[in-house]
C-alpha cells in the first residue's frame, strides 16, 4: 500500500506543478511586478525658461521677472549652470525675437524692454557668455543687428532709445563672449549676406561689416584667445564661395575686403607663425586663401621696420639700462648721470637703486654725489634771484635734498662749478641756462610738470 506522502507537507508548500518554463538552477526569484515611479518633479528654471517663449507677453514677462531676480543671487546662478539651462534660457530669448517680431500687440514694447533687460543681466557674468557657442553667438547677432536696421521715426524719442538700447547689447556681445566664437559667427553673418543677398537689407550688410572692423582691432590683445584654425576656415569658405572672379562682377566689393582685411591682421599679428595653422587638409596650398598668406607674409619680410615702430615697445626699463651703460662707459659718465637725473624726475615711481647697487661701491658713492650735485645747483638757481625759494613750485613732488655742509671738500667744489660750467655751455642739456640760468630752471619746471602727466598715467596701465 502506497503512502500519501503530500498531507505530511507544511501548509505554506504548494502542491501546485512547478512551473515548466523555470529552470530548476536558475536563482532568479519572482517577484511582484514595482509600481510605476512616480513622474520627476519639473525643474522650476526650466519652467520658467519654458514660459520665456510664450506669445502671451504677459506671461513671457513673468518669467524673465522671476528669472531675473534667480541671478541676482549666486547660490541660484550656479544652478543655471547645470543641465545646460544658460543655452536653453539664450534659446528661448533668440526664440522670444522671432515671437515679438511677428506680434502685433500693443504691448510688444514692453516685452522688447523684458528680453534686453534679461540679456544685459546674463552678460554681466563672465562664467555664462565664455560657454556660449558660435551658433548662439550668430543667432542673438542677427536678431539684433535686424532690429537694428530697421527704420523707425528718427525724430522718435522711442525709437532713438530702442536704438542706444540695441546697440549697448550689441557691444556686450562683442566685447564680452568668448573671442573665438564671436569672431566666427560675423563671419559667416557676412557669408550669408553675400550668398543670399535678398535676405538682408544694405542697411544690416553694413552693420555686419563695422562689427567685423570693430573686432579686428581687438585681435592684437586677444592674443593666443583667438583660434586661427576656426576664424581660417571660415575665411577660406569665403574666398572659395566668392574668389576674385565673383567680385569683378559686383558693384561693390567691400565684404571681400574686409575679409582680407581680417586675414591680414591676422596674418601680421603672427607674422610666420600663422603658416602653422594652415597645417590642416583643409587648406590646400593652391586655394585662394593660402596663396593670399604667402603674399602678405613676402610683402611683411622684405618691409623695411622704420625706426618708431622700433623703439615703440621700449618700456622705462629699458630706457634705465642704457643709462647705465652710458654711465659705464669713461667718457660718457658725466652724460649718463646727467641722463639719470632727468630720469628721476620723469619716472618718480621708478627706484634706480638696485641699478646704482650692481656697481662698485667706490662708484656708488661718486653716483650719489653727481645726482646730489647736480640737485644743489638747481635748487642754488633757484633761490638766487630774490633768496627766496617759496614763490616757487618744486621740480617734481620729490624732496629735494638738502645742500651739502660748508666743510665739503675743494675737489666737491670744484665738481660742482665744472658741472654749473658744462650746464651753461651744452644747450643739448634740457637743464641750459642760456639768457640767465634761472629764467631756464624756470622753463624746467614747467616741462618737468607736462612730462609727468603722461608717464604717471602710463605707469598705471596693466602690461601687456
Amino acid at each position: 500500500m502506497i503512502k500519501d506522502h503530500t498531507q505530511s507537507l507544511p501548509d505554506n508548500i504548494s502542491t501546485s506543478k512547478p512551473c515548466v518554463n523555470v529552470s530548476p538552477y536558475s536563482t532568479a526569484t519572482i517577484t511582484k511586478s514595482p509600481k510605476t515611479p512616480p513622474a520627476p518633479t519639473p525643474d522650476p528654471i526650466q519652467q520658467l525658461i519654458n514660459q520665456v517663449t510664450s506669445q502671451n507677453i504677459e506671461i513671457s514677462k513673468t518669467a524673465l521677472t522671476s528669472l531675473d531676480k534667480m541671478l541676482m543671487r549666486s547660490d541660484m546662478r550656479s544652478k543655471f549652470l547645470e543641465g545646460g539651462k544658460v543655452l536653453s534660457l539664450f534659446c528661448a530669448i533668440i526664440k522670444q525675437f522671432d515671437v515679438l517680431s511677428e506680434s502685433h500687440d500693443i504691448d510688444v514694447t514692453v516685452g522688447y524692454k523684458n528680453i534686453f533687460n534679461m540679456c544685459l543681466n546674463l552678460y554681466k557674468y563672465q562664467e555664462f557668455t565664455l560657454i556660449l557657442n558660435e551658433q548662439i553667438v550668430r543667432d542673438l547677432l542677427s536678431k539684433l543687428l535686424y532690429l537694428l536696421s530697421m527704420k523707425g521715426p528718427e525724430n522718435s524719442t522711442d525709437t532713438q532709445l530702442f536704438g542706444r538700447c540695441v546697440n549697448s547689447l550689441i557691444m556686450n556681445v562683442l566685447e564680452k563672449s568668448a573671442h573665438t566664437p564671436v569672431t566666427c559667427a560675423l563671419l559667416a553673418m557676412l557669408y550669408d549676406t553675400v550668398k543670399c543677398p535678398q535676405n538682408s537689407s544694405n542697411h544690416y550688410k553694413e552693420l555686419v561689416m563695422k562689427c567685423i572692423w570693430k573686432i579686428v582691432k581687438d585681435f592684437q590683445e586677444w592674443g593666443d584667445e583667438l583660434c586661427y584654425e576656426r576664424v581660417l576656415a571660415h575665411i577660406h569658405r569665403f574666398l572659395k564661395e566668392f574668389d576674385s572672379k565673383h567680385w569683378k562682377k559686383q558693384p561693390s566689393d567691400t565684404p571681400l575686403r574686409t575679409c582680407k582685411t581680417v586675414l591680414h591682421t591676422m596674418v601680421k599679428i603672427r607674422s610666420d607663425k600663422v603658416l602653422e595653422s594652415l597645417a590642416s587638409p583643409e587648406f590646400p596650398k593652391d586655394s585662394e586663401m593660402v596663396i593670399y598668406i604667402h603674399k602678405l607674409l613676402r610683402h611683411l619680410n622684405s618691409e623695411p621696420r622704420p625706426e618708431s615702430s622700433k623703439r615703440k615697445h621700449r618700456t622705462p626699463y629699458d630706457e634705465l639700462s642704457d643709462i647705465f651703460q652710458l654711465i659705464g662707459q669713461h667718457e660718457n659718465t658725466d652724460e649718463g648721470i646727467q641722463q639719470l637725473h632727468r630720469f628721476k624726475i620723469k619716472h618718480p615711481n621708478i627706484d634706480i637703486e638696485p641699478h646704482i647697487s650692481k656697481t662698485t661701491k667706490y662708484f656708488q658713492d661718486y653716483i650719489h654725489r653727481k645726482l646730489s650735485a647736480i640737485e644743489d645747483n638747481l635748487k642754488s638757481c633757484l633761490v638766487e634771484p630774490n633768496g627766496n625759494s617759496d614763490s616757487l613750485k618744486p621740480i617734481t613732488s620729490m624732496p629735494i635734498r638738502k645742500p651739502e655742509s660748508a666743510t665739503a671738500s675743494e675737489a666737491d667744489g670744484f665738481m660742482k662749478r665744472l658741472q654749473i660750467l658744462k650746464m651753461k655751455a651744452s644747450r643739448e642739456e634740457t637743464y641750459s641756462a642760456s639768457n640767465g640760468e634761472c629764467n631756464g630752471n624756470n622753463r624746467l619746471e614747467e616741462d618737468s610738470q607736462d612730462e609727468d602727466l603722461p608717464m604717471l598715467n602710463t605707469s598705471r596701465s596693466p602690461r601687456k
